[in-house]
């Protein structure tokens, strides 16, 4: 269905050599001999080898999703690396490669994926080409959900255009990003001093987290719930629980510091200082999941 490439890799498996493959990536459904999978949509990874021998051929597949939508950006990000990369490292899983395609810079994830910061950096500042673009509005078309909040991420950043038709996939316009920010410093100077006095009560609690490191992870989280259009559903002490509690967790992701009983306490904290709802009422949209911490009814996925 979606556009192939093709080049030729010294390549590296189990720790050593292998000699020369010629990939293919293709994006498509999940190849499985003559079986196709439809509910799999991802990118195809087939390595032969350039000589002719008895060396047998290699096969991959990755996906990435974001509560049940593609992450197809990624993916392509995915595919760039392998084709920039001097050596095609089976080692190496695309599932490592795909977290190091965060536009958000991560030293371990780069270094768990072989990535330099040079090339990493390069390519997250690519524009996406004509044929992915156009690969987003053909799957739209044909049920397969594109997560919306990759979309405004591109835009944002400048590495994808704006269109209507991307603006029909829930993709904020450039006017429609500025009302935004215009809701957000109001918001901002209604909570400024609460999100300091957050701070100072759990900040040490994880790694003795940095002010302007916390106010930059909540504003952040504020953000990306005001451009999913989050913020007209639910009333403002669970916008501002929600991005106080997100911005703590990430900067804890790499630690087991953000425990459940902190999460209780930042709730209890949350209940005496608003006085609108019960400390249980602010955990229940702050759920565990699969290791990671994600909003319950999908509020934000995670940084």
């Amino acid at each position: 269905m979606g556009p192939s490439y093709r080049f030729e890799k010294e390549t590296r498996k189990e720790g050593r050599s292998v000699g020369k493959y010629v990939w293919t990536m293709s994006f498509g459904k999940r190849e499985e001999g003559d079986r196709v999978q439809r509910q799999h949509f991802g990118l195809n990874i087939t390595g032969q080898p350039s000589v002719a021998e008895r060396r047998p051929e290699i096969h991959h597949f990755i996906s990435f999703c974001i509560d049940g939508k593609l992450d197809l950006i990624r993916l392509w990000r995915v595919l760039r690396f392998r084709q920039e990369q001097k050596v095609f490292d089976c080692d190496v899983s695309h599932s490592q490669l795909a977290l190091a395609a965060d536009t958000q810079h991560n030293r371990w994830n780069l270094q768990r994926a072989g990535l330099s910061y040079e090339l990493w950096k390069r390519i997250i500042r690519e524009t996406i080409p004509p044929e992915i673009v156009k690969l987003i509005f053909e799957l739209e078309k044909s049920g397969v959900k594109i997560d919306p909040q990759s979309l405004n991420d591109e835009v944002k950043r400048g590495t994808l255009k704006w269109s209507r038709k991307l603006g029909a996939l829930g993709v904020l316009s450039p006017a429609q990003r500025k009302s935004l920010l215009a809701n957000y410093n109001r918001w901002w100077q209604r909570h400024a001093a609460d999100i300091l006095e957050f701070w100072g009560k759990f900040g040490w609690e994880v790694l003795n987290l940095d002010a302007n490191k916390f106010a930059d992870n909540v504003r952040h989280s504020y953000l990306k719930l005001i451009e999913t259009g989050i913020v007209a559903r639910y009333e403002d002490d669970e916008i501002i629980t929600v991005a106080l509690l997100q911005g703590l967790s990430h900067s804890a992701q790499q630690s087991s510091w953000f425990s459940d009983q902190l999460i209780s306490k930042c709730c209890q904290w949350c209940a005496q200082r608003f006085g609108k709802r019960s400390a249980e009422d602010y955990q229940a949209i702050f759920n565990p999941i699969g290791g990671g911490r994600f909003f319950n009814s999908t509020l934000i996925r995670p940084s």
